[in-house]
């Protein structure tokens, strides 16, 4: 693994798992429950933020969140009402969800696009490398495997995310949620290893990522 990719995990975790129960706890202490809510799920800014400083153009994921969490913010405030914030993880889920059984129902399976740039990183080479390997015919079947796994692994999250907010207080949730969602998602990081490593491509995910770090040296 290269230090992209433990830049890009660690980022993901703090982000997404830790950093929004810990602004939520500080923030709660000088302010109402609902204006540090919205405190916490205006993280996605500082991604916007970066990208502007570096000079680049923001990641699509970047301005999904960032939107979600405006809308989300905006229409808590309207209603007083923490439910449309706390929402919106599982919303999120359950798109997430979606989208990759739609893809893959469409032949145009997202998680393929993933895995090239998760194993290549930002190498053109190791990218066209990884793409080149992973769009013949005997991967589809691996990557439909994949689709099902992370669609249904995604539902369910959105399940349990939806019964959480709707069984705890906010700080309960967000404390909730994080391991929640990194079991899930450990779950199945693993079971996808193993499907891949069935399907002979996880010595070329590593030869991809050897690749990338040699380019960055």
């Amino acid at each position: 693994m290269t230090r992209e990719h433990r830049q890009m995990i660690t980022q993901q975790v703090l982000q997404g798992m830790v950093l929004p129960a810990a602004i939520y706890a500080v923030a709660s202490h000088f302010v109402t429950t609902l204006l540090a809510l919205v405190i916490a799920s205006m993280l996605p800014v500082t991604d916007v933020v970066k990208a502007k400083v570096r000079g680049q153009k923001a990641s699509a994921a970047s301005l999904g969140f960032l939107a979600g969490a405006i809308v989300t913010s905006a229409l808590g405030l309207l209603s007083s009402s923490p439910l449309f914030i706390l929402l919106k993880a599982p919303a999120m889920s359950a798109a997430v969800g979606l989208g990759i059984a739609v893809s893959a129902a469409l032949g145009r399976p997202v998680l393929r696009t993933l895995a090239v740039m998760f194993a290549a990183g930002s190498s053109p080479e190791a990218r066209r490398d990884a793409k080149a390997l992973w769009s013949t015919k005997p991967w589809d079947h691996t990557f439909a495997q994949l689709s099902v796994l992370w669609g249904v692994l995604h539902l369910v999250l959105a399940a349990a995310q939806t019964l959480a907010v709707l069984s705890f207080s906010p700080g309960i949730v967000l404390v909730l949620l994080p391991p929640l969602q990194f079991v899930v998602l450990g779950l199945g990081g693993a079971v996808s290893l193993v499907l891949v490593k069935r399907a002979g491509g996880l010595g070329a995910m590593f030869a991809f990522t050897a690749t990338t770090e040699l380019v960055a040296a």
